[in-house]
């Protein structure tokens, strides 16, 4: 299938305006890592410096008119390259599923923070409902082009595995919650009547878990101390 270049083009410009409560009382330097091309900078003070990793050759391109900086390539291949105690804040939003080795990221980041850095991020929620009840009702469930299921996503994230993770990479998380919840979704895609029933339907077979209506996983969290490593 091929996509609409307007949706491509919604991936790489979204300011991701969702996420500004998880941003700290006070930055400078930020590290967008899968910038595409520079809109966070519409979410985050004028005041603030921010560099960009974008793996797409034209969209760095467009990101190098808006940001300090910008390297071309995936993190792990510029990981390298990057400033040790530098940034004040590091985005990975929608990046972390595509990565080969995500806890490499987790850890490295701790490297190019600033002592009191945190890293802010968001991913796909694999217990959506709508990937839940085609599991449950289909026994199967298909990748896509785009989306939870996108074909290209090398992992699958839970509220639970996803803060299990943190802090086994080393980190305390300060928040982790659900966005982009079913409400916000386009009800023309829907039959109301169909989507009532099929939350009911979910309900009954997972239990009253209330991430299971968030599309994505916001969290913002921080390095631990050297002491508070040992223990995890």
């Amino acid at each position: 299938m091929t996509i609409p270049l307007v949706e491509i083009r919604k991936y790489y410009t979204n300011p991701r305006k969702e996420l500004a409560p998880l941003l700290p009382p006070h930055f400078v330097t930020v590290l967008d890592v899968g910038c595409g091309e520079g809109f966070l900078l519409e979410t985050l003070p004028s005041s603030c410096e921010v560099w960009g990793i974008e793996p797409q050759p034209v969209v760095a391109t467009e990101a190098r008119r808006r940001l300090k900086h910008v390297w071309e390539g995936t993190y792990e291949q510029v990981s390298t390259e990057l400033p040790a105690d530098y940034f004040d804040l590091v985005f990975g939003n929608d990046v972390i599923e595509h990565m080969t080795d995500h806890e490499f990221f987790f850890r490295d980041v701790q490297r190019i923070l600033k002592p009191g850095g945190c890293l802010i991020g968001s991913v796909p929620n694999i217990r959506w409902f709508e990937v839940l009840y085609d599991l449950i009702s289909g026994r199967e469930w298909r990748y896509q082009e785009l989306g939870i299921l996108d074909r290209t996503h090398q992992r699958h994230f839970t509220c639970l595995s996803l803060r299990r993770t943190l802090k086994e990479c080393g980190y305390e998380v300060d928040r982790l919650y659900g966005i982009n919840p079913l409400l916000m979704s386009k009800f023309a895609w829907y039959d109301r009547w169909n989507v009532f029933f099929r939350m009911c339907s979910t309900f009954v077979r997972t239990g009253l878990n209330l991430d299971i209506f968030y599309r994505q996983i916001a969290f913002r969290a921080r390095p631990c101390t050297k002491g508070e490593k040992k223990i995890l």
